[in-house]
């Protein structure tokens, strides 16, 4: 591999990570296409798999911070990029990547305002329908009862879009209960200004579930438990 990777339109071959965006809208007031957003929430879907598709690189080589020529976008020197150092571009040894979860946040402050602020909005939104709200966080986010009836609620937010959640067993076991009556609250596209010492959190868009049960057919296993052979027997 030489020191300068060529991005093709519609195929790509030794393919490494140049940069890593954070908070990048999609639609019309992002940087990527209308095929190119749609590329992101069909990741989305298939367990974080990439996606082909046929756009511009230039406005992303922008907010890489990687330099390119204007009059040849398409060829991009490594050994400039960051993250990068002139041995990996030769060969000599391959960065190490590390899979993450589709919608993984690793910073727990970051995570931790997500979480309120849909919890906020959601208890809002019941609040203003004449529900009195309690929040629990486990089993459920929210409890709220009104006039002898009784409503779980599960929350959950994202910076991403409104493709997939994760649930864990519990949250799907008590979903399924017939006993409960549960709705599933999504606010996804929410922003989040880390620019100050309290990250701010703001906007999103609501997707509200009523009477909420997880079909099999919705649900995609991403880790199992393996119980161990006894090599005693």
């Amino acid at each position: 591999m030489n020191s300068t990777a060529f991005l093709e339109p519609l195929c790509s071959f030794g393919i490494e990570p140049l940069a890593k965006l954070d908070n990048v809208p999609l639609g019309p007031e992002g940087p990527l296409t209308e095929a190119g957003s749609d590329a992101i929430r069909r990741s989305g879907t298939d367990r974080g798999m990439g996606k082909l598709v046929k756009m511009p690189a230039q406005r992303l080589l922008e907010l890489a911070g990687i330099p390119f020529d204007p009059d040849d976008p398409e060829e991009v020197p490594l050994d400039t990029s960051p993250g990068f150092t002139a041995e990996q571009v030769q060969g000599k040894k391959k960065p190490q990547r590390r899979r993450r979860g589709a919608g993984y946040i690793s910073d727990p402050k970051k995570r931790k305002a997500i979480e309120e602020h849909a919890e906020n909005l959601a208890t809002d939104h019941y609040v203003a329908q004449g529900w009195e709200v309690e929040k629990l966080g486990k089993p459920y986010d929210l409890r709220c009862t009104r006039a002898g009836e009784e409503r779980h609620v599960e929350v959950k937010g994202t910076t991403g879009a409104a493709t997939s959640v994760e649930l864990t067993i519990n949250e799907v076991l008590h979903a399924r209960d017939k006993d409960h009556n549960v709705d599933l609250y999504v606010v996804s596209d929410i922003k989040v200004d880390i620019s100050t010492d309290d990250y701010t959190p703001s906007g999103g868009t609501v997707s509200h579930y009523t009477d909420w049960e997880p079909a099999e057919e919705d649900l995609r296993p991403r880790k199992y438990e393996y119980r161990l052979p006894d090599l005693t027997a």
